[in-house]
């Protein structure tokens, strides 16, 4: 829609981004509070790639807190060895409501409005996750997972129901064994 491309919607997304993360470790040191435009930040802020990110990320990963965004992070998921290394990604309750989860509604209640003959809600889904994974800073602490599986863990109440099989047979590691 045209309204979240102009630069007026663009902005008040900035200045919420801002707002929420001007006393984080990170935008502390560009002097985030002073960010008021689009041009401020452009001018303030350099481009990073993910190793610039990496040691805030390993310190998340720590349980820090305010490191690139506000509060902790709860999850992290690990990509796929698209180069040389696995990276881990943070994700936040937040991105998973505000993006993952609002297009799946959406795809939802359009797929049911077309098939309104839909037996959808009417038997189980093979939802098949993939795997926890432990976090090499804190061993213990079970916080890394494929996107599939934090997507499925923090899925809405009404879709749990008709899950199958259970998570931790989606978890296991060996695949033979979850059949």
């Amino acid at each position: 829609p045209k309204w979240k491309t102009d630069n007026t919607y663009q902005e008040r997304l900035l200045r919420y981004f801002v707002i929420q993360n001007t006393q984080t470790v990170r935008w502390r040191k560009y002097s985030f509070s002073a960010i008021k435009t689009i041009a401020d930040f452009q001018k303030h802020v350099p481009l990073s790639t993910y190793d610039d990110l990496q040691p805030y990320i390993e310190s998340m990963l720590q349980w820090a807190k305010n490191i690139l965004r506000y509060g902790k992070v709860p999850f992290f998921s690990k990509s796929s060895w698209t180069t040389a290394t696995s990276k881990y990604i943070p994700i936040t309750h937040e991105a998973l409501n505000k993006n993952h989860f609002a297009v799946w509604k959406m795809w939802l209640w359009l797929y049911l409005a077309e098939r309104e003959d839909s037996l959808l809600f009417w038997g189980e889904w093979l939802v098949m996750w993939w795997r926890l994974v432990s976090n090499p800073f804190s061993p213990n602490t079970m916080n890394v997972w494929d996107v599939s599986a934090i997507l499925q863990s923090n899925a809405p109440w009404y879709t749990k129901r008709f899950r199958k099989p259970s998570p931790w047979v989606s978890f296991m590691e060996n695949f033979d064994a979850k059949l």
